[in-house]
């Protein structure tokens, strides 16, 4: 009798098997005519293919390099600061910022 269930157990993994290989080899094929018989023109924007010409923007060079240098100046001037000088430049700055707008 038990030798009867484990030739079933086998049966079964068999079986399994078989219909995990061919539900595979289906999801394939299925998988290759869809990549075959699909739209193979995308459209592109033509904007995307124009040529970019490598020149040195001498003004935003130099924009970038004020900017690194008043970064670094006020990361330095904050690590020395209490909390209350920080409260007190936020609010200024936003004082400020409010009357140039």
């Amino acid at each position: 009798m038990a030798r009867n269930n484990i030739i079933m157990v086998k049966k079964a993994y068999y079986q399994m098997a078989v219909f995990t290989l061919l539900g595979s080899v289906l999801w394939v094929c299925i998988s290759i005519y869809q990549s075959l018989s699909g739209q193979s023109e995308v459209d592109v924007d033509p904007t995307a293919m124009e040529v970019i010409t490598p020149t040195m923007d001498e003004a935003t060079l130099q924009k970038i390099t004020e900017r690194d240098r008043t970064t670094q100046g006020a990361a330095e001037q904050l690590a020395t600061m209490t909390i209350n000088e920080v409260e007190v430049a936020i609010e200024t700055a936003t004082e400020a910022a409010i009357i140039q707008e």
